[in-house]
């Protein structure tokens, strides 16, 4: 199974054969039934972008689930923003928050960003500017660390940045820009 995960990692990036989506789905299906929860969640955001297949947002929330449920972070923070967004699941803040929380445990700085903003907007929870401020922080020590690393994090620094400032709006009334809105996979 692990072998089959790789291959459709090969063909995905086209490391060492041409770059193929369909195929990259192709060996990912077959792992991900094989219970290969990476191969799941990448099946997942296959079906959220329509790399490969058909895009399905009821397909990607499935796939997230099931890599979510065998412990998979990225799974979880991205099946969070399915029930924020409402996309491919009935929306609910609760669900989207309890994913969070689950993702954010395991020092997922994506579900610390977006747990922090559910504390920050008060959805899904009682609004708690210093709950949120406490997460965001940690969700920014992580991305610098991969910032340090060479990954390409400034857009989710910006993100906090914007939510540094105490708010001074509405409960559902946010003062971050449209792009940096959670509810999509990466």
């Amino acid at each position: 199974a692990d072998a089959q995960y790789n291959l459709g990692v090969c063909y995905y990036k086209g490391e060492g054969v041409s770059q193929d989506y369909v195929q990259a789905v192709s060996w990912w299906c077959k792992a991900a039934e094989q219970g290969v929860a990476a191969a799941q969640y990448n099946l997942g955001v296959c079906y959220y972008k329509g790399e490969g297949i058909s895009q399905d947002y009821t397909q990607a929330a499935s796939w997230y689930r099931k890599a979510a449920e065998r412990g998979d972070a990225t799974a979880q923070n991205c099946l969070g923003n399915c029930y924020f967004s409402g996309k491919g699941v009935d929306q609910s803040d609760m669900y989207a928050l309890a994913w969070y929380q689950r993702a954010a445990a395991q020092d997922n700085p994506d579900g610390m960003v977006n747990l922090g903003y559910c504390y920050y907007i008060g959805k899904g929870i009682a609004q708690d500017y210093d709950t949120a401020m406490s997460w965001l922080q940690k969700a920014k020590v992580l991305y610098t660390r991969a910032r340090k690393k060479g990954a390409d994090v400034q857009k989710e620094l910006d993100r906090i940045n914007a939510m540094s400032k105490k708010p001074t709006f509405a409960q559902n009334e946010s003062p971050i820009p449209a792009s940096f809105v959670t509810g999509e996979a990466p």
